[in-house]
């Protein structure tokens, strides 16, 4: 594919990295055991194990850095490193700027193993142009908050 028919190109963060200390690291597991000890005396020892198992994956996640992954649109659709995201299948998109250092790009796609896609993009004018492009190609923007989406941002992931 010729640069010419690539209409918008970025490397895209797969999330914006938050260094966490180890005072941060000791406070989950302290939260994560005492909540774990609580349902395994209430007799939930399956609840009790799910909460050891989530603060865990959490904490893996908190130290992993970012992915920087090459993102383009073209006249075919979007393209996330080896992934393919034809116009059919992506439903909306919405570009969001507050609260977070740098403009987010999410798509709400029909994959049913990965329907919601969030990319950072490096800066406003950029996202202009992104934007540009999708309703270009008549995508519509709508905000469509996840309930994994709010908790994440809300965690800071």
């Amino acid at each position: 594919m010729s640069d010419a028919e690539k209409i918008v190109e970025w490397d895209g963060q797969t999330h914006h990295h938050i260094e966490r200390s180890t005072d941060w690291f000791w406070a989950v597991g302290l939260i994560a055991v005492v909540a774990a000890g609580i349902s395994l005396w209430l007799g939930d020892a399956i609840f009790s194990a799910i909460i050891l198992i989530a603060a865990f994956a959490m904490s893996i996640v908190a130290s992993r850095e970012p992915r920087l992954l090459p993102v383009h649109i073209d006249e075919e659709g979007v393209h996330i490193d080896h992934d393919h995201y034809p116009w059919e299948v992506i439903r909306v998109f919405w570009i969001r700027t507050e609260f977070i250092p740098s403009p987010r790009l999410h798509l709400h796609t029909t994959n049913l193993l990965h329907p919601d896609i969030a990319l950072t993009i490096p800066d406003a004018e950029l996202a202009a142009e992104v934007r540009a492009a999708l309703l270009q190609h008549h995508i519509p923007e709508e905000e469509h908050h996840t309930g994994a989406s709010m908790l994440a941002d809300l965690l800071g992931f």
